[in-house]
């Protein structure tokens, strides 16, 4: 008011001066006005307010006098003869009521543009602490982040503006500060608090908590919290995650349930719902059920890419972790989240489990590394999250083939947090990948390595039994006949796989008498099928086929519900083993649907084939692909079912599809074979692809490959049906040569010759390097054919290089010459020439005529 006064006042006096120094006196009020401002900002919104009050009652008591003392501003004579328009009067009173709402919201910590409004109206002059400590000043809140002083300034009843300057520090990850100014108000406010101020101080200390990872602590306040606000939907909601975050995720679900009947845009209840879901809910599902208006909420997309984790739905993950980062970049625990999928996915791909080509893994690491050393190099981050961060890093660092890297990176990881079983187990599973047996059997014994994946002492028998020094056999053995007598009559699983893994390898050793009377020994804490399963792998290992599929049957038989799905997988793996495809099938469906066991996945998937389960097969390799967790194996039957039910344009659609991924090269030919083999079926030839660059090579296929020799075959009857039929036969005749003692690879060529497009072998006079030649010797005649080979010969195909000396002696002769067979002056040793023809044509005739011998019938 004072500001406004002395305004007026000046006007006055400016009035009986020249105008311009009236000019120049306004003027320097309006500077020293300014200054005083700048220098002193408390209350300046409230003092320019005031300002403009006292202004405009100036203007409208003296109105001739203001015109006066600013006339030289203007163009002619200024006389305000009249009152003003109502427009004046309405424009002061807006910035007056506009300045006043702008102060109240400043000073009571309202105001969404809080921080660049406080510097530049507040008297504070540190409201952000910065961001490498926990020092503070906070009005009346100062300290180090460890001891504070703290003096109430603001009045008593202004307690939600002392909790929201509070937990705005929660957004900065420094929780300490939110409980110390909380409990400080807890200690010497409480009995002022109203229920509504209670609830939001209970409700604040369990999300401080539980960004410090103190669940439990975080979930006793959310309990607390509902006390004071029974029927509010977001109390109702923290009750939910308080149970959720106890591990009672019923109690949490139907609570969740209960507050979205009445309540269906409460965004703690879905994320309970969300994390309470089974894994056999897919993210895909689970996104369904959420509102639309809620599906890009902050926590529902966080829920659901926590959910796409657990699942191995990486790709989802991965995108929701996008959505999050691209709406908060700055977040550091929703970087973590995405570095941390990105190099599941990575690692998923580089041990074969995901289709990803090398350059698509590394690229995948490489964002990874890069996100989870930011998240590692900043303050504030709780043990748990750098145990995680530095785990997933090395993860990145394996596929970017830095294991030095990886493997500090894996014992950080330990460092943080030595009482992790899983990490420890997750450290010795690394060591074990790299073949430094001896380093994983030293942490074993050294460190805490109970994981849920698998007991410890099973994974340190079964790395003894792989390094299998002279002792290690004796000492798995020891180690496994301990687990046996300290597990439990009621540990059905653990009993098995010890056993199972002690049995098996005592029969694979030659040690049948041995595993079998250890069998008898524990048969008693079996049940019939366990007990029934072992017996059968053990005659499978020593090659009694006959006996291993009675006992496998009658183990079948005697499945109950009960039966732990590690039984089952390995009854259905001997099943499938014996030829019980149907039975191998039904076990393995159960398996998967209740344990979801990845080696199960697979064994179903080719039994379900074999026994022509086409319906099922399509249904679950669909099912993969929503759950994103489909691989080679299950896309090629996919497609082979499709084939087999006649929906070939449905098998192409599919063939787009996985085209489109991000799949290895080798498998991207075999598709587009397929493509092609359609495409001659539906005789539509634009589908076809006889360019060899772009499907199987004879390199692709093979023992230990990931494509079987089928796929060449394939190839070789496509080229022989297209404009470069000698392609194929030169194809099929490199595959015999390589795999002569496989029978597949003589049909290709057989099939090839007799039914392929037929182009007339050129007739042979004279031999050259492309011939099979047949040559007698001796008395009576003997017939031997040679080959000549510009490839590297292969002895035993009779096949002869065409640099050698018998090569340059028959090479441009003709049938009835003579040759010299010998460069050894000494030996005498001559033939003729008895027949001249194509390599090819040779090597086919030679494989149908020589079949029954080789192959049988």
């Amino acid at each position: 008011m004072s500001v406004g006064l002395l305004f007026v006042i000046a006007a006055g006096v400016t009035y009986f001066l020249p105008s311009p120094y009236g000019i120049i006196s306004i003027t320097t009020g309006l500077v020293l006005f300014t200054a005083l401002l700048y220098l002193n900002p408390k209350y300046r919104l409230f003092r320019l307010a005031s300002t403009i009050v006292m202004s405009w009652l100036a203007i409208r008591g003296f109105p001739n006098i203001v015109g006066n003392v600013f006339s030289p501003w203007f163009f002619g004579e200024i006389s305000i003869g009249s009152d003003l328009p109502w427009g004046f009067d309405l424009s002061a009173g807006i910035a007056v009521v506009g300045l006043a709402a702008l102060d109240k919201d400043v000073r009571s910590n309202l105001l969404r543009c809080q921080r660049p409004v406080m510097r530049l109206f507040s008297w504070q002059t540190s409201f952000v602490a910065g961001p490498q400590s926990q020092s503070v000043v906070i009005g009346d809140i100062s300290g180090d982040g460890n001891r504070f002083t703290i003096v109430n300034e603001s009045s008593e009843s202004d307690f939600n503006a002392k909790i929201d300057q509070a937990t705005a520090y929660l957004k900065e990850r420094k929780p300490d500060i939110v409980i110390v100014l909380l409990n400080q108000m807890r200690r010497e406010a409480w009995d002022r608090l109203n229920q509504r101020e209670r609830y939001r101080l209970e409700a604040s200390l369990g999300h401080a908590h539980n960004q410090k990872d103190e669940f439990e602590t975080a979930a006793k306040h959310f309990l607390e919290a509902r006390n004071y606000q029974p029927n509010d939907s977001d109390a109702a909601g923290l009750e939910a995650i308080a149970y959720h975050l106890l591990g009672k995720d019923d109690k949490a679900a139907t609570i969740a349930d209960e507050v979205l009947k009445d309540h269906p845009r409460c965004v703690e209840a879905w994320v309970v719902k969300i994390a309470s879901r089974t894994k056999q809910t897919s993210t895909a599902d689970l996104l369904e059920l959420v509102p639309a208006e809620l599906r890009n909420d902050q926590q529902i997309l966080f829920s659901l890419c926590c959910a796409a984790s657990l699942r191995r739905e990486l790709e989802n993950a991965v995108e929701f972790s996008r959505k999050l980062i691209v709406k908060f970049p700055y977040n550091l625990q929703f970087k973590m989240s995405l570095g941390s999928a990105l190099s599941n996915l990575a690692i998923d791909g580089h041990v074969g489990r995901r289709e990803l080509d090398i350059s698509e893994c590394e690229r995948l690491a490489e964002e990874a590394r890069h996100l989870l050393s930011e998240v590692l190099s900043s303050e504030g981050q709780t043990r748990l999250t750098r145990a995680h961060a530095f785990y997933h890093r090395g993860l990145a660092h394996e596929v970017l083939n830095k294991p030095d890297r990886a493997e500090a990176d894996l014992r950080a990881s330990v460092e943080e947090r030595p009482e992790d079983g899983e990490l420890n187990y997750q450290l010795c599973v690394f060591l074990i990948r790299h073949n430094k047996y001896n380093r994983a059997i030293e942490h074993f014994e050294e460190a805490n390595c109970d994981s849920s994946e698998i007991n410890p002492g099973l994974l340190l028998s079964r790395l003894l039994f792989s390094r299998n020094t002279p002792t290690d056999r004796d000492r798995a053995e020891e180690l496994l006949l301990g687990i046996l007598d300290a597990t439990p009559h009621v540990d059905d699983r653990l009993t098995f796989e010890a056993l199972e893994l002690l049995a098996r390898e005592m029969a694979e050793a030659r040690y049948e008498p041995r595993a079998k009377d250890i069998l008898e020994q524990y048969a008693s804490r079996l049940s019939v099928a366990a007990y029934r399963s072992i017996a059968a792998e053990i005659d499978l290992v020593i090659g009694n086929v006959e006996a291993a599929r009675l006992k496998s049957k009658e183990a079948y038989e005697a499945l109950t519900t009960t039966t732990p799905p590690v039984v089952k997988y390995f009854l259905g793996k001997t099943l499938a083993d014996v030829g019980l495809n149907d039975e191998a099938s039904q076990v393995l469906r159960e398996v998967v649907d209740s344990a979801g066991i990845d080696h199960a996945t697979e064994l179903l998937l080719k039994t379900a084939w074999r026994a022509r389960d086409f319906e099922f097969v399509l249904g679950f390799t669909s099912k993969l692909r929503k759950l994103g967790r489909s691989t080679m194996q299950s896309m090629e039957i996919e497609i082979l079912a499709l084939e087999a039910v006649r929906e070939l344009d449905e098998a192409l659609k599919r063939i787009d599809e996985f085209l489109d991924l991000p799949i290895e090269s080798r498998f991207a030919k075999y598709l587009r074979l397929k493509q092609s083999w359609i495409g001659k079926w539906l005789e539509d030839e634009s589908l076809v692809t006889y360019d060899a660059q772009l499907l199987p090579s004879l390199d692709d296929c093979g023992e230990g490959k990931k494509l079987s020799l089928s796929a060449v075959c394939g190839v070789a009857h496509l080229l022989v049906e297209g404009p470069a039929p000698k392609d194929g036969f030169e194809l099929a005749y490199q595959l015999v040569r390589r795999h002569f003692n496989d029978s597949l690879a003589h049909q290709c060529l057989i099939g090839a010759w007799k039914f392929g497009t037929r182009v007339a072998s050129e007739e042979r006079t004279t031999v050259d390097t492309s011939c099979a030649v047949a040559i007698s010797m001796g008395e009576p005649k003997e017939i031997q054919w040679r080959v000549i080979e510009t490839d590297v010969p292969i002895g035993p195909l009779q096949e002869i290089a065409d640099d050698s000396f018998l090569a340059r002696q028959l090479i441009g002769k003709a049938v009835g010459e003579s040759v010299k067979l010998s460069d050894d002056d000494l030996l005498e040793q001559t033939g003729t020439i008895e027949a001249i023809c194509d390599k090819i044509d040779y090597r086919a005739r030679d494989s149908t005529s020589n079949w029954t011998a080789r192959f049988g019938n």
